[in-house]
């Protein structure tokens, strides 16, 4: 999931006064990051001031990149003495606070770490954080609290002070693949596997609506529930978010479960969404499809805009948008020179 940029505020009116650089659509490949052998990025964000991309990878590295060059960051000392920031396993998830100084990870044995950016030192360790992977992390807006999605069908919130879980919020019958709060700070949403987008109350964990996003694509034909892989919060209109399930529909709605917008991609085969990202000034969403296309929709409208090819023949996984420029970070692979075997890449386009 994508966290926007701080400098938006809830219910601004970004179509109006949004800053043209925020608004460019990325056309041209402008960086690579190459990944060692057998080692693929599965998940990657943008520090809030723009310095940094993060990524986590299948060896369970986590890495700061220099988001000018995409060289390792090595004024960063522990990178520089190659003393990475690490897991046991393949990294999932990641999301940074509000401030910088902090970025949470969540790795497929179900541990989630918190970690200093500047001094790579793990600060909080929640060693059985859940009972699967952990496919989602996100900060509350204090940086107090962590909340988590899982594998296991759950949703947790952690105290850093208490260095505890807080609450649980159960009720998906599958993988939850995301989870947000909302800027009311009254709820959070979640969406997983099974099809479903879900509303809790925060403080006391209810579940307060369920959603089936797929019901408004096929009213006429047997629904079928599409895992619902990406959960987007936006800024304007209040108490909306961007859902998006691996088909060909994505969906503007708001909290009482109403749909505000479609983004429909036409193709008949190869069309299904399997990744998304939206832009900070939430003017552009960025679908990317199973036949490794990348399109650009209009979320005022819902027109599409530009049809990107990031990777003529391999899945996207993981995409990032830049805080304060038009620039997409993608993670893919690439047949690795004679040898014929795949290499994991992070493309940036801009």
């Amino acid at each position: 999931p994508f966290c926007l940029g701080k400098n938006m505020k809830a219910g601004s009116d970004v179509g109006a006064k949004s800053d043209h650089r925020f608004e460019k659509i990325p056309s041209r490949e402008c960086a690579k990051i190459k990944l060692g052998k057998k080692s693929k990025v599965e998940c990657a964000l943008f520090l809030p001031d723009g310095s940094s991309l993060v990524t986590g990878s299948t060896d369970g590295f986590i890495e700061v990149w220099d988001s000018k060059k995409f060289k390792l960051r090595t004024d960063l000392a522990y990178q520089k003495d190659d003393d990475l920031m690490l897991h046991d396993t393949a990294v999932l998830a990641i999301a940074h606070s509000h401030d910088d100084g902090m970025l949470a990870t969540g790795s497929a044995d179900g541990v989630i770490r918190v970690w200093k950016v500047e001094s790579g030192k793990c600060i909080r360790q929640f060693e059985h954080a859940h009972s699967d992977a952990v496919s989602c992390l996100t900060f509350s807006n204090t940086g107090s609290q962590v909340l988590s999605a899982s594998h296991d069908g759950l949703c947790r919130e952690f105290g850093l002070r208490a260095s505890k879980m807080l609450k649980e919020f159960r009720g998906h019958q599958s993988y939850v693949n995301a989870c947000a709060y909302l800027h009311d700070g009254v709820h959070m949403i979640s969406s997983g596997a099974d099809g479903t987008v879900r509303v809790w109350a925060l403080k006391s964990s209810e579940e307060k609506l369920v959603i089936r996003p797929n019901e408004h694509h096929m009213k006429s034909a047997p629904m079928i529930e599409r895992s619902v892989h990406t959960l987007v919060v936006m800024h304007t209109p209040a108490q909306t978010f961007m859902v998006v399930p691996r088909g060909p529909v994505a969906y503007l709605m708001n909290i009482d479960g109403d749909v505000l917008r479609t983004y429909k991609h036409h193709r008949q085969e190869g069309g299904d969404f399997v990744a998304a990202v939206v832009s900070p000034t939430n003017k552009w969403l960025y679908c990317t499809t199973e036949d490794y296309n990348v399109i650009c929709f209009d979320i005022w409208n819902g027109t599409t805009k530009s049809i990107l090819q990031i990777s003529p023949d391999h899945e996207i996984c993981a995409m990032a948008h830049h805080p304060h420029q038009g620039m997409l970070a993608c993670s893919t692979a690439e047949v690795s020179g004679d040898s014929g075997k795949k290499r994991g890449v992070v493309k940036v386009w801009k």
